[in-house]
């Protein structure tokens, strides 16, 4: 697989690495960049089945893929994953930090160890790839990271049914806009895609128009296509930004 991903990247194909992408809107941001000529490193935790299908797809549509097991919120995992990045394709154009648990819990039924896990899920694993991937989009001069957020995190509220997610999120969110400052200067850009209901959410109404003003949840390919403006060329000056993909649920 490796020596493959070596030559498929010495023809000029780009790299992205998709945290999550063995279902989902994870799998559907991987098989868009294959099929927009990336080699794509399809990450997962622990399901090495659904993994393995997502390659398989894009490799029967004609792109390149191969899954990589890590849970990258363990610092350990994560340097195992970018080490092999690193030696497997000598760059990264494209991180996509998609992954993330959700829970809703009130907070007299909350534990420390509900809070830890879901900062570890949602916020840690962000971390952990931002970091070691802006080493290698500095020394590349280029590169493009998108995080998957969440439709309120911009806002400074209470939110008690989903406090240990939602703060999270807002963490995401903090760090996105000052690792986007940071990386400004050597032509790498952050941004952040929230998906509001998505037909994947956890949580959905029986009917869209109770909640969405738009009057449907949102797709898989809502999101493909916000992250996807992300990575254009004419959007290298956009860094930093939020962009909601709810059809006006959260305004």
């Amino acid at each position: 697989m490796a020596s493959a991903a070596k030559r498929k990247t010495k023809t000029g194909a780009k790299v992205a690495l998709v945290t999550g992408a063995n279902s989902g809107i994870g799998k559907a941001v991987a098989r868009a960049l294959a099929a927009d000529g990336y080699a794509v490193v399809v990450n997962y935790r622990s399901r090495e089945k659904s993994a393995k299908a997502t390659v398989e797809a894009i490799c029967k549509d004609g792109g390149f893929a191969e899954a990589f097991q890590a849970d990258v919120s363990r610092p350990a995992d994560t340097d195992r994953l970018f080490a092999h990045i690193a030696e497997t394709y000598g760059r990264l154009d494209v991180l996509i930090n998609n992954v993330g648990d959700y829970l809703r819990k009130q907070i007299a039924r909350l534990t420390p160890e509900d809070v830890r896990r879901m900062t570890e899920s949602n916020y840690y694993s962000v971390v952990e790839c931002s970091l070691r991937a802006a080493k290698l989009m500095r020394k590349q001069k280029s590169g493009r990271i998108v995080n998957i957020g969440y439709v309120y995190a911009e806002r400074l509220q209470a939110n008690p049914a989903v406090v240990a997610y939602f703060c999270a999120k807002q963490a995401v969110m903090s760090f996105s806009l000052s690792l986007a400052k940071d990386l400004a200067k050597y032509k790498v850009t952050v941004n952040i895609v929230s998906p509001g209901i998505n037909i994947n959410s956890v949580e959905k109404p029986r009917r869209p128009s109770d909640q969405i003003p738009f009057g449907r949840f949102g797709k898989h390919a809502d999101i493909v296509n916000a992250v996807f403006f992300f990575l254009k060329p004419e959007s290298e000056y956009v860094t930093g930004t939020h962009m909601k993909v709810s059809g006006g649920h959260g305004l």
